[in-house]
């Protein structure tokens, strides 16, 4: 099974709807009995393309982003045959459904509204996942989603009996292994390269870290320390990180992904320390004024015995 999305958000989601629930363009690329069977909610099988593209365009239009990129495009498709490998088994709407939906709440999408239409072309079964970014009034954003995807891909492999998709880090966001590392791995009876291994380690640890330093503890706890490369204002550029065979790799040279999530960890990084700052100033401030009222509190108590002494007297 693969499970990919196109490289571009569009902009325009009637468009793309009146693509996949069209004829499809020419003989080569013919639509058969394209269909609505699955979305984020159940009474949307039918193929007026108006009505969805308003209906799914509603929370982009509360967030503003009518002009932005808010269409993502997800294809997931099963084995076609080869010479070495059978097509992987039909499978009903109910399963492919299942399938988007996993996808979707993976890809921390599952707030915002989406379809699933399905095509029938022979030897090619295969269905659009087609959603908007946006719910809450407000934009949505996935991180890594081409390796939630992966996973996504192969828990439902295992499940059904299926294909297996090649493993996360052998497409081409990161370097293709060299004679020699493949060589090594073989000879070790390894089951990947130790790029590969510590390329899927550094992509798990990023997804939870909230800091440079964050990511560095997550992979030195794993037995693959990291050493992060500052700049002079002490901000996070990039890393070098040592396999489990004392190999070191660069970041860049990994996934050229990882150096770009760097740059967003370091400023997800500051914008908590900026948090902790306001909240430890307005706790400070609290403080203070707990103290003046306490000492108003305590001067006030002085100052009524003594008015009442002077009465007295």
């Amino acid at each position: 099974m693969i499970i990919t999305e196109k490289t571009s958000r569009g902009r325009s989601t009637s468009r793309v709807l009146n693509y996949v629930l069209g004829p499809g363009r020419g003989e080569d690329s013919a639509h058969l009995n394209p269909r609505v069977i699955g979305g984020w909610r159940n009474d949307l099988a039918d193929k007026d393309v108006a009505r969805l593209a308003s209906l799914m365009d509603l929370p982009v239009m509360a967030a503003g982003m009518r002009d932005d990129p808010h269409v993502w495009h997800v294809v997931i498709s099963l084995q076609r045959a080869t010479d070495t490998t059978p097509a992987d088994r039909p499978l009903d709407d109910a399963t492919f459904t299942a399938i988007a939906r996993d996808v979707v709440t993976r890809c921390k999408m599952d707030k915002t509204r989406w379809l699933l239409v399905r095509h029938d072309e022979p030897g090619k079964q295969h269905a659009h996942l087609v959603g908007t970014t946006a719910a809450d009034g407000k934009p949505v954003y996935s991180s890594w989603p081409h390796y939630r995807m992966l996973d996504v891909a192969h828990e439902w492999e295992n499940h059904l009996g299926l294909e297996p998709s090649p493993r996360a880090g052998e497409g081409k966001s990161g370097r293709s292994p060299s004679t020699g590392e493949l060589e090594k791995a073989k000879q070790n009876g390894w089951s990947q390269t130790r790029r590969a291994d510590v390329r899927e380690r550094a992509i798990q640890a990023s997804q939870d870290a909230q800091s440079p330093d964050d990511f560095a503890a997550r992979m030195t706890r794993q037995g693959t320390p990291v050493v992060i490369r500052r700049n002079e204002q002490g901000h996070a550029t990039g890393f070098k990180v040592r396999a489990l065979d004392g190999t070191w790799f660069a970041g860049r040279h990994l996934d050229r992904d990882l150096k770009k999530l760097m740059h967003r960890m370091e400023a997800l990084s500051r914008t908590i320390d900026n948090t902790r700052d306001l909240q430890a100033q307005a706790t400070q401030a609290a403080a203070e004024r707990r103290d003046a009222e306490r000492n108003a509190q305590i001067r006030r108590a002085h100052t009524l015995p003594d008015q009442e002494m002077g009465m007295a007297r």
